[in-house]
Order: structure tokens, then C-alpha cells, then sequence
């Protein structure tokens, strides 16, 4: 009886927010920000019910200048990964998994542990962030492959956006060849060749990236060739890729202790000593008065 209170409650405080905002249509992305999309108009539904009054507060939490820095590395890190919702949309994810879970914990469990349920508040951010580190290990991976090819076009004569569209024709589709098509559009509307350099470090954020960026820039301002710098590049990433396996060989043995003194080594003496306490136990070891009778 009192979960059917608080649910009716819960009830009519939503269906009094959602009288208080227009039914027309509303607006689910920040309005200071720039968005390239118009934006999304929702009917009457189920679905409006229920994403209303979670707009309103959300609109309301967007304007503080504190959570700017969060919205903006959060906006950029949705379109790296190409998924289609903006910050908006992830929060309400958020906030409806907050919610659901804290009433799923109550009802299974009990009061106490009830506000574990608010854990599903940070379930995407964790999911976001390992889908980018997966992302981001496989732009390292790829990246002195790709550089070799990007190298071999502009040799045979191509320039540098000739290049990157040669090999986004050419070439195996690849996360790296991605952002380089984004960069080689911004060239394209205007912006120059340095500033698309730095925002194609700063949106990934990955030390290979960072060089390969450092490395146009020099050769730039340098005026050497662009095919040389690319031939030093590419040795040095190979050459920071051995050493990082290197690194992680190195670690193998201190990742390995923990299984092998909790999960071997009980195994085996359990196997070798196991028998022998038996016996102990049982008295069977040494019969008739124990050894030497």
C-alpha cells in the first residue's frame, strides 16, 4: 500500500510538470550551443510523457558554466564514436537509468540498499569511456599503416587532401581515415590547415595522433617535405609501438601473480597434499601404533 502512495505520487507530480510546459512541441538540445541539426519536435505520446519534465529539468541543469566543460568533452566524444543522440539525450539515459535502478534495487533488495540503484547514473559515462579507449587503441594500432599509405600517395604526386581522399577511396575503412576525412572537409569549408591539424589532436587525444599533428606542423612552417617527414613518423611510431609491447610483456609478470597465488597454487597443493591429509586424518598413514611397530 505504501509503494502504490509513492507511486501515485510520483504520478501526479510528473503530470503536474507536464502541464506547466507547452504541449506543443519542445526543444531537447542546449539553446547556447551550436548544433547543426533543427531541432526535434515531439507529438503527445507516451515517450513526450515521460521526456517533458526531464527537459525541463535538464534545461535548467545545462545553463550552469560548470558542467560547460563535461557538455562540451561529452558532445565530442558522441560524435567521435558516431552515436546518434546529442548531450541532451545522454542525460536523460542517464537520469532513466538512475531512476529505474533505484526502484529495481528497493523492490528486489530492500531500503538499505536502495540507493545503489543511483549507480545506473553512471553506467553510460563508463560505457562511453570504454568504448572511446577501444576506439582510440585501434586508431594507435592502425595509425603507422595508414601513415605509410598517405606517404606512398603524395610520393606518387598527390597532395595532401588528394591523398586523404585517395585512401578513403582506396584504403580499408578505418577509425583513423575517418577523422582524417573530417579534418580534409574542414580544409575544405575554410579552415586552415593548422587549425584542422590541432583540432584532429585535441578531439582524439592520443600521444601517435598528437606527433603525427606535430609533425605536419613543423613540415609546414619548416617548408620540407611533407613525404619525408611522413617516412620519420612512421619509423618512430613503429618504433614507440615495440616498446609499449615491450612495456606490457615487461608488466606480465606482476598481472600474473595474482592468479597464480589465489588461483594455481591452491589447486596444486590441494592435489599434492590433499591425499596425504586424508590419510593423517583418517589414521591410515601409519597403521598399528604409526612407523617403526
Amino acid at each position: 500500500m505504501q509503494t502504490l502512495i509513492y507511486l501515485l505520487i510520483a504520478g501526479s507530480i510528473y503530470l503536474l510538470i507536464y502541464s506547466l510546459i507547452p504541449t506543443s512541441s519542445f526543444d531537447l538540445r542546449r539553446v547556447h550551443l551550436s548544433f547543426p541539426k533543427p531541432p526535434k519536435k515531439y507529438s503527445f505520446s507516451i515517450f513526450s510523457l515521460f521526456l517533458k519534465p526531464l527537459n525541463l529539468i535538464n534545461q535548467a541543469l545545462l545553463r550552469f558554466k560548470f558542467l560547460d566543460k563535461y557538455l562540451k568533452s561529452g558532445e565530442e566524444n558522441l560524435k567521435t564514436l558516431k552515436l546518434k543522440i546529442g548531450i541532451a539525450e545522454f542525460l536523460m539515459i542517464k537520469e532513466l537509468l538512475a531512476v529505474g535502478g533505484f526502484f529495481l534495487v528497493k523492490f528486489l533488495f530492500s531500503a538499505k540498499f536502495s540507493l545503489l540503484g543511483l549507480l545506473g547514473f553512471l553506467l553510460p559515462d563508463i560505457y562511453l569511456k570504454i568504448r572511446l579507449n577501444q576506439y582510440k587503441r585501434e586508431i594507435a594500432r592502425i595509425l603507422p599503416e595508414t601513415i605509410d599509405l598517405l606517404d606512398m600517395a603524395i610520393s606518387a604526386g598527390l597532395d595532401f587532401l588528394s591523398g586523404i581522399q585517395w585512401l578513403s577511396e582506396k584504403a580499408q575503412a578505418n577509425p583513423f581515415v575517418e577523422q582524417l576525412q573530417i579534418m580534409a572537409t574542414e580544409i575544405r569549408m575554410g579552415r586552415s590547415r593548422t587549425e584542422a591539424l590541432k583540432g584532429l589532436s585535441q578531439r582524439l587525444n592520443i600521444p601517435e595522433v598528437s606527433s603525427f599533428v606535430r609533425t605536419l606542423i613543423q613540415a609546414e612552417k619548416m617548408g620540407t617535405s611533407v613525404a619525408e617527414a611522413f617516412n620519420i613518423l612512421s619509423e618512430d611510431i613503429r618504433a614507440q609501438r615495440y616498446e609499449r609491447g615491450e612495456r606490457y610483456a615487461l608488466k606480465s609478470s606482476v598481472y600474473i601473480l595474482f592468479p597464480l597465488l589465489f588461483c594455481i597454487l591452491p589447486v596444486i597443493l590441494i592435489v599434492v597434499a590433499g591425499p596425504i591429509i586424508i590419510k593423517f586424518s583418517t589414521g591410515s598413514l601409519f597403521p598399528q601404533g604409526g612407523p617403526g611397530f
